[in-house]
């Protein structure tokens, strides 16, 4: 099994993750958790081609460092998985 790699292009306040052997729905997931936040001006995720094994997401911020919005609204995603799973999980319980 092949372990996802992501390669990191920053420039000033735009960023873009290059993900490989992952599927695109993590970068639509990471895109709407990037929209959601106040100093995000423009997320996207974008597959180059259906026979590339590889998708970019690309972020633009306000000011300052996009990989920290980045890291933060990868956590959010993660909480948001998380109250998924819990929920799941109590309902299968009943």
């Amino acid at each position: 099994m092949k372990k996802m790699e992501i390669e990191v292009e920053k420039q000033d306040n735009q960023a873009t993750l290059v993900i490989t052997d992952e599927d695109l729905a993590i970068g639509y997931i990471l895109r709407k958790e990037l929209l959601k936040n106040n100093e995000v001006v423009f997320a996207g995720a974008i597959k180059p081609h259906p026979l590339v094994n590889n998708f970019k997401v690309k972020v633009e911020t306000k000011k300052g460092d996009p990989i920290a919005q980045i890291i933060a609204s990868g956590n959010n995603a993660i909480e948001v998985s998380d109250e998924i799973l819990e929920k799941f999980t109590k309902s299968l319980k009943k």
